[in-house]
């Protein structure tokens, strides 16, 4: 910025014109124009914002009176329409209802949901959008009618034909070189009389439209020089009755309180604490009301991402986390009285219930009285799963579930199809025992699995070995290949397969009959070759003999000459 020191007018005066010639020939920053989302245009039935900018979804949510809310969410090319009646069709309650829009771009970025730095780092920006991304402002509906919000009040120092002044006396502007004393109030504006009271106001304001507007000068570009516009309440005929502080620069209102708003909605004590209905707040955020104090989080699609909407409330029956965007659900309550403990996150992963002190990944503590743990569900399978990450693909995945019949299942949730262990709720009381090192059964042992029998031998696509292949691999491997070499324990002894051991035997008795079969036929086959050949060589030895007869009577004819 450039020196306050008011040692020399002269150089000041040279400075403040090389400003100007500065500021004319480059944009000033308060001079900024700053495109709206949406055109608003009033009608009997309702307010229609219509897009002016390029968008992928946008949003509307209006407040208003009574605690009223609404939200409208629509896709591209979409333009939101905000209804003067509810959805019984009556006319919504007069007063001053506020607006906001929010545009987001025509895809949404996605991130992944177990990914912790997500969402950490702000620096990277979503798609972008065509203008601004949100655009807010205010209507009123009086005695059951929209109020036009398209009037606006006069500029109080334009005259009605365009010049200065209006209906004012016209006076030249007083430029002072040197400080300027009011020993008393001062009052500005076009509607201040003399004799004004001030009570004990030192400054006041007065007019019909009031604006303090700082309007920085400097002109060297590593000093800041940001507009600013203190506002109190809107020029549009039905806006608000606010006050706002406006970055007149960026075109943007980060600051308003509306008429109306509660003592001490917003309060800064001493000790740095802050009270948000209260005046007498005792942690670094307070917040009190009268009926379930609320704080929302809510993420829109400006930025890229796909809308949602969390609260955290809490109230005399519980404090809850609630998913406003997923139809409101409570996705975590806690109830007052709940006891010290019921649910421990530690640093080193482990979870608690009822134990602050938990040992394991899941430590259950019921010292004290009965207890358990319940899985209930009355429309899918109530399941645990134990999964081994450590195994790959699924394979160390199990569940204990509770099927659709109540049978008491151990199944691999790879498939959820492959269950080694099922226990029906009519099973008898101990049918089957672990003892030591004995398998006691009280009742019969079934086998009905899916091949109890090797009868795919017979099926035409079975790709049976050759009777050499067989033979070879019986005698390099010492045993039949369906049976399988014996197995042994580290201890010498040897375990048996009952049922695949079996299983093999059959198989293996199966393919000795194919093999007989193929033996048989190629007999068979040899037998007709046999048969073929003989008759062949029978016609040969004719044929020879009726030669060796011809052969004799041309001799014998040859001799009685």
């Amino acid at each position: 910025m450039i020196s306050r020191d008011r040692t020399s007018l002269a150089p000041r005066i040279a400075i403040f014109a090389a400003v100007i010639a500065g500021l004319a020939l480059t944009p000033a920053l308060s001079a900024q124009t700053v495109q709206n989302v949406a055109e608003v245009h009033f009608g009997s039935g309702g307010v229609e914002f219509a897009p002016v900018v390029g968008h992928g979804t946008i949003v509307l949510t209006v407040s208003g009176p009574d605690g009223f809310y609404r939200r409208v969410e629509l896709g591209a090319g979409e333009s939101p329409f905000f209804s003067l009646f509810d959805e019984a069709g009556n006319v919504l309650p007069d007063g001053v209802y506020r607006y906001e829009l929010t545009v987001g771009p025509a895809e949404l970025r996605r991130r992944e949901a177990l990914d912790g730095t997500q969402g950490l780092d702000k620096g990277s920006p979503g798609p972008a959008v065509v203008g601004t991304r949100i655009q807010s402002g205010a209507f009123a509906i009086q005695s059951g009618a929209l109020v036009d919000g398209s009037l606006q009040e006069p500029d109080p120092g334009a005259a009605p034909g365009g010049g200065s002044g209006g209906n004012r006396l016209v006076t030249k502007d007083v430029l002072h070189y040197d400080d300027v004393i009011i020993t008393g109030s001062l009052c500005v504006g076009f509607d201040c009389v003399n004799g004004e009271s001030f009570g004990y106001d030192t400054i006041k304001l007065k007019e019909h439209n009031l604006r303090v507007f700082f309007d920085d000068t400097s002109y060297t570009a590593s000093y800041p020089r940001n507009d600013w516009r203190i506002v109190a309440n809107d020029s549009t005929n039905g806006g608000a009755s606010r006050f706002s502080i406006e970055d007149a620069s960026g075109g943007v209102t980060p600051f308003t309180i509306e008429a109306g708003a509660p003592g001490s909605s917003l309060y800064v004590e001493d000790y740095g604490r802050v009270g948000l209905g209260t005046s007498t707040p005792v942690t670094e955020l307070h917040i009190k009301d009268s009926d379930t104090p609320t704080v929302r989080l809510e993420q829109d699609s400006s930025g890229g991402w796909t809308p949602q909407t969390w609260d955290l409330a809490g109230n005399e029956t519980n404090f809850f986390i609630r998913d406003v965007t997923n139809g409101s659900k409570l996705s975590f309550r806690i109830q007052p009285g709940t006891p010290s403990s019921t649910l421990t996150l530690k640093s080193d992963g482990n979870v608690g219930i009822g134990t602050w002190s938990p040992s394991d990944q899941l430590h259950v503590d019921v010292t004290g009285g009965n207890g358990g743990v319940s899985i209930v569900s009355a429309t899918n399978l109530p399941q645990l799963t134990l999964d081994n990450t450590a195994v790959s693909s699924d394979d160390g995945k199990w569940r204990f579930r509770v099927n659709s019949v109540g049978n008491f299942v151990f199944t691999h949730a790879d498939t959820n199809s492959t269950s080694p262990f099922v226990a029906e709720p009519e099973a008898n009381t101990n049918l089957l025992v672990l003892s030591g090192d004995a398998v006691e059964v009280t009742g019969r042992v079934l086998v009905n699995g899916t091949q109890v029998h090797p009868d795919y031998v017979f099926e035409p696509g079975y790709e049976l070995e050759s009777i050499e292949e067989h033979a070879e691999s019986m005698w390099a491997e010492k045993h039949l290949p369906a049976i399988g070499r014996g197995a042994y324990r580290e201890d010498g002894r040897s375990t048996v397969d009952l049922v695949g051991h079996q299983f093999g035997i059959v198989e293996e008795l199966e393919k000795a009959h194919v093999y007989i079969e193929q033996v048989h036929q190629e007999l068979q086959r040899k037998a007709e070759e046999l048969a073929r050949l003989e008759e062949h060589t029978a016609k040969l030895l004719e044929e020879k003999d009726a030669q060796i007869e011809e052969l004799r009577v041309r001799l014998e004819a040859l001799e009685r000459r």
